[in-house]
């Protein structure tokens, strides 16, 4: 090694006021408050506020307030709700991104060798690198020593590069053998990888489907509890002016009557939104988020759980998320003693520290039984050449065995023409598995003169090249290795396609890799393109849509590639959602509809994702969208549940002014409905498990309504019954009935039986989607289903039998009540008929 001076302490001190620490500006992180006030911004809150306000104003005329309070208790307990659970998940993935700042690294200054934390590196300092190094800053090669660098978290090449002087050294690379001295460029911010976590980090505005399609239901609620309240409204003014109760003059007496009327068109709004959607919305998001960390998925965005589910093409890396990221021989046609002795003796990784290619040569030859320092135990180095990218051999002379042996190994084309017995037929066999992607090596031998004189390191390959020419070296054999795909990658892409989701590989790695990789995990079926990263950036607009709709594999890929075919698909009207392990994936998994990083990935590539795969496994991402798919069909079952008891609420409330009864529900009855029992709900619909079901389905287009025409048709069926055995009971109560007692009877009978219709309607949405086969289907693997049905049935007895005036109940009876509940099961039977009618 030359000799180096480096930074002296002022210019240490200098670079230090210009420059600053040796460390990335992490994302900024939104205060508690900021992050709490976004959920208001949920267009279904929007729609609670405005009701809570319309009944706030009602309350005070009328004197019920706890409708009021009930409305707010809900916003308060749905925000709160998100809020905590993402909160919470921000801080989980802080811990998990620790980054040690304090690790050390090897530098110059004032001409001595020292030890310092990394963050303390400074532009101008001389940096020592040598194997398993991360290197902490970009950097230019001074010297090298057979250096080379795993660049595949930049790049996606697994193949180690080698580093020469002069070239480039980035930020968060590994040193993956050999030595080297560099001079310190770039740190922190300024680095390439600093340059790229700016952009990964960028605020992208992307709206996920289930925003879009809430925005449209609160639109839709808001829209129609406006309009039914306003045709209510002018049809009872109207009513009143042509029977003459009001007259078209102002009068205290018309004002309190048009009033009155003002306060039923404000309750009718009340009752048509539904304050338990957004308890459910979050609280099936957060069942899920949990669920999903017990599956090694750590949910960072409460949205993600649900927009996995609407992905419609997953764009995966190759290396370590495809692949194992770790070379293991494949093929070998050396005689076991060879393979021993080239393996062990003609190499320069020991102790699991050294290249990839080397280590799984060890590895394959240990997993016989044969380990290295045993084996090494019975020999003696006395020379050695590293491997050159330029000559493209190592060589090593050793005595083993009483032997002098010359032992060169290196690429086949080069190997094959030191050696004397090109007759064997294996000299080209190895062209078949190079073909396929894979590394070949071939390795050659002969014994020498124990009195020949070897050459130094200093006098280099070209002396062992001479003394290759001057020996007859024999051809041993070739092997070949290859990065194995993970065993869960097919059946897993198997399901990506049954589930009608499109699989796109982006690699950096060079075409017969990508092709040979994309064959052995079954994305290429015999159809779809295959393109280079270079020719897509050179694609408009307009033909990168065309050449993304039926693209199989990119390769040789830059992040500038997947980032434009993100773009180009999303403008396709695909749901993009991105997997990668490396800093060059983060702009498009941040850009990304879903960014999945894998747990084992750089900082800057997990900072820009919204779920963290912690076991870098391509199945989590199948668990993934099987859990997106169900929570969004949960949020479903709970719309289905909770639109038919607001459809029969409104209903009943617009039939009962007309009839005498301005409303046959008193306020606390309706906060009960409402909130608690449709939060109970919400818990019991959540906790349905994700079924492989869901995955025989095509994604759902992010155009179509959260409403489909099945649940319309479940509401509009279950609740027309209902509204018909109510109508039954309400025509059967006489308000100017002088026996109070009795009055007070019916009215309890009718708030039991509107609950108990609700309660088995909970049951009939259990079976939305036919993933459940009967509404008591594995009732036994969701006990929070049977907890919930219970505390509602109990809750309901509990208040009809001791509420009295507060919730203005008269106890019923045993007899009563079995004849309520085993009536009330008829809308359980007539939602059974409907599922019979719709599989027919």
């Amino acid at each position: 090694m030359r000799e180096y001076i480096g930074l002296t302490d002022k210019e240490v001190e200098n670079a230090r006021k210009k420059y600053g620490f040796n460390r990335m500006t992490p994302a900024a992180r939104k205060s508690w408050w900021s992050l709490y006030l976004e959920k208001f911004s949920d267009p279904i809150i929007k729609l609670l506020i405005l009701a809570a306000i319309l009944s706030i104003i009602s309350g005070i005329f009328t004197g019920h307030i706890l409708e009021s309070i009930g409305i707010l208790l809900a916003i308060f307990l749905s925000t709160f709700i998100a809020f905590i659970n993402e909160y919470e998940a921000g801080k989980e993935f802080d811990i998990l991104n620790k980054i040690n700042e304090e690790s050390p690294v090897k530098v110059i200054r004032n001409g001595i060798a020292h030890s310092i934390p990394k963050t303390e590196l400074v532009p101008g300092d001389i940096l020592m690198l040598e194997s398993g190094d991360l290197v902490p800053a970009d950097c230019k090669v001074l010297e090298s020593l057979e250096l080379y660098l795993n660049e595949s978290t930049f790049n996606g090449e697994s193949k180690p590069a080698h580093k020469d002087e002069g070239e480039t050294l980035y930020n968060g690379t590994i040193v993956m053998h050999g030595n080297g001295v560099a001079l310190v460029e770039h740190i922190g911010d300024a680095s390439t990888l600093g340059n790229t976590a700016r952009k990964a980090m960028e605020h992208t505005g992307n709206v996920t489907p289930l925003q879009k399609q809430l925005d449209s239901l609160g639109s839709l609620i808001g829209k129609v509890g406006f309009a039914v309240s306003a045709v209510l409204f002018i049809t009872l003014v109207v009513r009143s002016l042509i029977s003459c109760e009001m007259s078209l003059s102002f009068t205290w007496e018309t004002a309190s009557i048009v009033l009155g009327f003002l306060m039923i068109a404000i309750t009718i709004i009340v009752v048509a939104v539904p304050e338990g959607l957004p308890m459910s919305v979050t609280l099936s998001l957060a069942y899920s988020m949990k669920k999903m960390a017990r599956e090694n998925m750590l949910v960072r965005k409460l949205h993600a759980c649900q927009t996995i589910g609407a992905a419609t093409v997953i764009c995966t890396d190759k290396t370590g998320t495809l692949t194992q990221n770790r070379m293991a021989l494949s093929y070998s046609n050396l005689e076991e003693e060879m393979e021993s002795i080239h393996f062990h003796l003609n190499c320069s990784a020991i102790d699991g520290v050294g290249s990839p290619t080397e280590l799984a040569l060890i590895n394959h030859s240990e997993s016989k039984g044969i380990i290295q320092r045993d084996f090494m135990s019975s020999s003696r180095l006395i020379s050695r050449i590293p491997f050159s990218s330029r000559t493209k051999f190592m060589a090593s002379v050793v005595e083993y065995e009483g032997n002098k042996l010359l032992l060169v190994k290196g690429a086949p084309e080069v190997i094959t023409k030191f050696c004397t017995n090109e007759n064997d037929s294996r000299f080209t066999e190895y062209g078949e598995y190079a073909s396929k992607g894979m590394r070949t090596i071939a390795f050659a031998s002969c014994r020498l003169s124990l009195e020949i004189q070897l050459p130094s390191i200093e006098n280099g390959h070209e002396a062992f090249i001479e003394i290759c020419k001057a020996n007859s070296l024999t051809y041993d054999g070739f092997c070949a290795i290859e990065d194995p795909i993970r065993k869960d990658v097919p059946q897993a892409m198997a399901v990506c396609y049954q589930a009608g989701v499109k699989v796109i590989m982006v690699t950096g790695d060079n075409k017969e890799t990508a092709l040979e990789i994309a064959r052995q995990s079954y994305l290429m079926d015999g159809t779809g393109k295959v393109i280079d990263g270079a020719g897509f950036s050179r694609l408009d607009d307009e033909s990168a849509q065309e050449m993304a709709r039926d693209l199989k594999v990119m390769y040789r890929a830059t992040p500038e590639d997947k980032l434009k075919l993100v773009r180009a698909l999303q403008r396709n009207g695909e749901v993009v959602a991105v997997t990668g392990d490396g800093t060059n994936d983060a702009p498009a998994l941040n850009y990304a509809d879903v960014g999945l990083a894998m747990g084992s990935g750089t900082y800057v590539a997990k900072e820009a994702s919204d779920i963290v795969l912690l076991d870098d496994s391509f199945s989590s991402i199948v668990n993934a969208i099987k859990w997106g798919r169900t929570n969004y069909l949960n949020i479903q079952k709970f719309l289905q549940f909770q639109l038919t008891i607001n459809f029969v609420a409104l209903t009943i409330a617009l039939i009962g002014p007309f009839i005498g009864i301005d409303f046959p529900l008193t306020v606390t009855q309706m906060l009960w409905v409402n909130l608690i029992m449709d939060t109970f709900a919400a818990l019991a619909l959540a906790g349905d498990a994700a079924t492989d079901k869901v995955m025989l389905k095509s994604p759902r287009s992010i155009n179509s309504f959260i409403i489909n025409w099945k649940m319309l048709a479940n509401i509009a069926g279950e609740g027309l019954v209902s509204i018909i055995i109510l109508m039954h009971i309400l025509l059967d109560i006489d308000m100017n009935d002088p026996n109070e007692v009795l009055v007070l009877k019916k009215l309890t009978v009718f708030f039991t039986i509107f609950v108990m219709l609700g309660f088995w309607n909970m049951f009939n949405a259990r079976t939305l989607g036919n993933c459940i086969k009967s509404p008591f289907h594995k009732l036994d693997s969701n006990w929070w289903f049977v907890i919930v049905a219970a505390i509602i049935l109990v809750c309901q007895i509990l208040i009809v039998e001791f509420g009295g005036d507060f919730f203005r109940t008269s106890p019923l009876g045993i007899r009563i009540w079995l004849r309520i509940i085993c009536g009330t099961l008829f809308v359980l039977l007539f939602g059974e008929a409907m599922r019979l009618f719709q599989k027919s």
